[in-house]
């Protein structure tokens, strides 16, 4: 398998701009899992705050969310996104040790970020920190290599020059590793197809904003790569500039026993 140490630091700006949303009809399913009033909230791997102020918009001002991410980069460009927001604060931390007392949060918001994490700790943290009936949401954007073969042709660009990357390397069962958990009273999967139609420019300022593309084009040599990847991006272009990506997004909400 591919292994590599994430590395965000002078990403974030591309990183705020390019990432795509998760869909708001998908994450308007946690306001049935969790209860009314107020609700303390983390997002961790909280990147620039996409993740977090889209929950924010989904459960409204009765949420006070934490965002944690240990990128000093990624929190600059999140705290600017979010100074509207005073629900929103963002602190340093990881996944694994996340400084919070026992049975204090209503819920724990992962995006994009499960397969960084030492799994069996962070699910050891989780179970710890949320409160009875409380949620831990597992969430991710995969762009759908199956039914698009410029996508298909994207991954194939990542494992060309990652030796040991593979494309299904993000997918995993989240469901079934957190049903095995013994703090774990059931669990519920929302899933969303969309596309995300895009100019060239804003293609090739996603593919810039991971960490695992930056490495790629290293590999390939910076100007040798981004010109492979625009021939790619050109040979799926429409008449009117436009290149299409399918995504599935996919959110497992996992619910703690109430006793």
């Amino acid at each position: 398998m591919y292994a590599m140490t994430p590395n965000f630091e002078g990403l974030a700006d591309n990183y705020s701009k390019n990432r795509p949303q998760y869909p708001q009809r998908m994450l308007g399913e946690l306001k049935g899992l969790l209860p009314e009033g107020r609700l303390s909230v983390i997002d961790l791997a909280s990147g620039t705050g996409i993740s977090t102020r889209a929950i924010s918009k989904a459960l409204g001002e009765r949420a006070e969310i934490v965002g944690i991410e240990p990128s000093e980069d990624m929190r600059r460009r999140a705290e600017e996104d979010s100074k509207d927001r005073p629900s929103i604060r963002y602190e340093d931390g990881t996944a694994e040790d996340f400084s919070v007392g026992d049975e204090a949060l209503d819920m724990i918001f992962v995006g994009q970020a499960l397969h960084w994490f030492d799994r069996p700790a962070f699910y050891t943290e989780a179970g710890r920190v949320l409160k009875p009936g409380g949620v831990v949401t597992i969430a991710r954007n995969t762009r759908n290599w199956r039914k698009s073969e410029l996508v298909a042709e994207y991954e194939g660009f990542h494992e060309k020059y990652l030796p040991g990357f593979s494309r299904t390397e993000r997918e995993l069962d989240a469901a079934a590793e957190l049903a095995a958990l013994d703090w774990v009273d059931r669990t519920e999967v929302f899933e969303e197809e969309w596309i995300r139609p895009m100019k060239l420019p804003t293609f090739l300022g996603m593919a810039q904003s991971s960490s695992k593309v930056t490495q790629a084009l290293n590999n390939a040599g910076w100007d040798d790569g981004m010109a492979e990847l625009t021939a790619i991006a050109e040979r799926h272009m429409d008449g009117d500039g436009f290149i299409v990506l399918p995504y599935v997004s996919v959110m497992v909400c996992a619910v703690k026993t109430s006793g």
